[in-house]
């Protein structure tokens, strides 16, 4: 039992980015294979990513106002939706515009079950169990890493409708890994709702709640200007390094880098967030994301770029698992699957702005204005992260497993 539920979190955490891999980094080579051109799932995955950002608080909200908890089958019943749209690409034959509207409803629900993973190990936190954040976010990234090199190695031998039939088999195992996600004598209960002049949280309206947690709310502002930064250089890592005279083999080398870079503050996070706050790791993550943007900025040649990635470490890295350690310490229960969302939703948005207007960037400027708008906003969203965030706590709610 003193394990288990670590372990359990880290196959759901596994299977979601598992998922989330195969549904958004495998988006272009099964479109393209159906007759998309890359401009139109350009459009595809913007589209359904704003709407995402639309229902992640609605979800959210609808999640911490029931009555009783409902995390496990509002997160398995969105699950249902995606596998039955998976299906509908298996079976579809040559509409397009029927395959635009599965595919586009795959993005926007996995979008905003991201939130509700999390809280599904936040909330048993909050029963009494020990769930180790970290170290299950850091098997999501090795998931993501195993799930992209064998379903790169099935498409070319086989072809793009493999992608489909891993959908529905990751889907399947994720949802019954969650359905499972339940532990003999913990009676599951909604927490204590705390009141204020007669009114309990959970009929805070949005308003209500950004009035009433405004120092989170200007974190969510500075997180969005953080993503922005953030996704200026993971969206056009390509053209970046084209231009300091790197290749797709250099590109996939400092992606692979970076990525690998993450594991080890993410395994010991819980470790770390026992010496230090995770306010302050979380500010010092949004530093180190700018950090990033400068050293981008001021880089001569693919050596200085990959020195640049080490960066990630303690960036993207920490801030995956931190993030969700300083909304459990910092906003009270019953709101915190809203907090998540809205946290979710600000990458999001940063995807979605960074995405956008880099091309623009590129194409009216150059590769050097669009570094030099990557680290205006991350210093932007550095200084009003490190202003606005709160202390946190040490060990975040959890102790290590």
């Amino acid at each position: 039992m003193k394990y288990r539920p670590t372990i359990h979190f880290c196959v759901i955490q596994g299977l979601y980015w598992g998922c989330f891999c195969i549904v958004y980094a495998y988006a272009s080579v099964y479109l393209l294979a159906k007759g998309l051109t890359s401009t139109q799932i350009g459009y595809l995955i913007a589209a359904g990513s704003g709407l995402s950002v639309i229902i992640q608080p609605i979800l959210g909200a609808f999640a911490d106002r029931s009555k009783k908890p409902i995390l496990h089958k509002l997160t398995v019943g969105m699950f249902l939706i995606m596998i039955a749209c998976f299906v509908g690409l298996f079976v579809v034959e040559n509409s397009n515009s029927t395959r635009v509207i599965l595919y586009a409803i795959l993005i926007i629900l996995l979008q905003a079950t991201t939130s509700l993973t999390y809280s599904l190990g936040l909330f048993f936190i909050d029963m009494g169990l020990k769930v180790n954040i970290g170290i299950a976010r850091g098997m999501g990234s090795l998931f993501y890493a195993a799930v992209s090199s064998i379903l790169g190695v099935l498409v070319v031998n086989f072809n793009e409708d493999v992608i489909v039939i891993a959908g529905i088999i990751a889907f399947v195992l994720l949802s019954l890994s969650i359905a499972t996600f339940h532990f003999k004598g913990v009676k599951e209960v909604k927490l204590f709702k705390s009141e204020e002049n007669g009114k309990t949280r959970e009929n805070l309206s949005l308003t209500e709640f950004f009035a009433t947690h405004k120092r989170y709310t200007w974190v969510l502002i500075g997180n969005t200007f953080a993503f922005i930064a953030y996704n200026y250089l993971n969206s056009y890592m390509f053209q970046i390094v084209s231009f300091h005279g790197g290749t797709e083999k250099d590109m996939g080398f400092a992606i692979s880098l970076g990525a690998f870079l993450e594991l080890p503050i993410l395994f010991t996070l819980t470790l770390v967030n026992r010496k230090l706050r995770s306010g302050l790791l979380y500010k010092v993550s949004a530093v180190v994301i700018l950090l990033k943007c400068v050293l981008f900025m001021t880089a001569m040649n693919m050596g200085m770029i990959y020195v640049a990635m080490f960066t990630q470490a303690l960036g993207y890295g920490l801030y995956a698992g931190i993030s969700i350690y300083y909304i459990a310490n910092t906003i009270e229960n019953e709101e915190q699957v809203r907090g998540q969302a809205l946290m979710t939703a600000t990458v999001t948005v940063g995807m979605l702005v960074g995405s956008g207007t880099g091309g623009l960037l590129i194409d009216k400027g150059s590769v050097p204005a669009l570094l030099i708008a990557a680290v205006i906003t991350a210093l932007i969203g550095a200084i009003i992260i490190c202003v606005s965030a709160e202390k946190g706590n040490l060990q975040g709610k959890a102790e290590e497993a």
